[in-house]
């Protein structure tokens, strides 16, 4: 085991995610693993809200949503600091898929 030893900490809050999700999105909609996000809106076949719980102080300037599978193509369609609409494809057509991530970064 090793220990970590800080003498000063600098705030780097601006390098970490202000909210990711992780879910299966087949069937009734579950969240695996998640921070800073309430629940997901299962709006129909491919169609997801990842609703937040960010303070309107932090901004986000970066969001991304990917799946496992090659086939499978995850968009951003919207971004606040209460939802990030996201759309799930495969082939070219809306697929629920069995493992969506996304992840935020803001200030």
């Amino acid at each position: 085991m090793s220990n970590l030893t800080v003498d000063t900490l600098t705030n780097q809050d601006v390098q970490l995610a202000k909210a990711w999700v992780n879910f299966d999105g087949t069937g009734t909609v579950v969240i695996n693993s998640a921070y800073n996000v309430s629940s997901i809106t299962d709006n129909g076949v491919g169609l997801f809200v990842a609703n937040t719980s960010l303070a309107d102080n932090d901004a986000v300037a970066s969001v991304t949503a990917n799946t496992l599978t090659g086939a499978q193509v995850a968009k951003v369609n919207s971004v606040s600091t209460t939802a990030i609409d996201v759309t799930v494809v495969n082939n070219g057509a809306f697929y629920d898929a069995s493992l969506v991530l996304i992840i935020a970064f803001g200030n």
